[in-house]
């Protein structure tokens, strides 16, 4: 991709679209659906004043980078200007740190990682395929930064949902202010 913009989804790193439009993203996600790639084990465990990484053994057509993901759950933002000015934004999964810890060859990787690495209430781990290709497989770990509150459950997503795709959904909603779904 050569830029960013939003609503955005990426899918298979490299098909993009509006994510409030799902008869074009449907039709990336059942392409990406039918590609060969490795898809090895990967998890995450806290040890210690860390973590520990393990990705299992896979083919490896060239090297694959380890993302480390600090983020948030929740974040609320008071909307000071533009259509919703006034109201308070709600985002999920809000990233606020993006790391490389390493690299895959194909090879069983175990890598350990200090806490202060991430930044965030829960962490999300990405094999990404030559650092900015498909993600070849991911895994996350609740409350990795020691200070932060768990939550139990995941909030509810409000919306309407546009289109299913196996554990994908796609939801809109119109937010409090906005002039049209997103």
């Amino acid at each position: 991709l050569h830029y960013v913009y939003t609503p955005q989804m990426v899918v298979d790193g490299s098909g993009e679209g509006v994510g409030s439009e799902p008869d074009k993203i449907a039709p990336l996600l059942d392409a990406a659906r039918q590609q060969s790639r490795p898809r090895p084990t990967l998890s995450v465990e806290k040890h210690g004043d860390g973590f520990h990484i393990h990705i299992g053994a896979g083919e490896a057509r060239s090297a694959a980078t380890v993302w480390l993901v600090g983020l948030d759950r929740r974040d609320e933002t008071n909307v000071l200007r533009g259509e919703n000015e006034g109201t308070t934004a709600t985002d999920f999964q809000v990233v606020r740190s993006f790391k490389s810890v390493g690299s895959w060859h194909g090879q069983p990787l175990d890598l350990d990682v200090s806490a202060s690495a991430a930044t965030g209430d829960e962490l999300a781990l990405l094999l990404q395929l030559d650092g900015n290709g498909p993600i070849l497989t991911a895994a996350t770990l609740a409350a990795p930064v020691a200070g932060f509150a768990q939550q139990e459950t995941m909030p509810a997503a409000n919306g309407t949902v546009k289109s299913v795709h196996g554990a994908w959904s796609i939801i809109c909603d119109t937010p409090p202010g906005a002039q049209t779904e997103q």
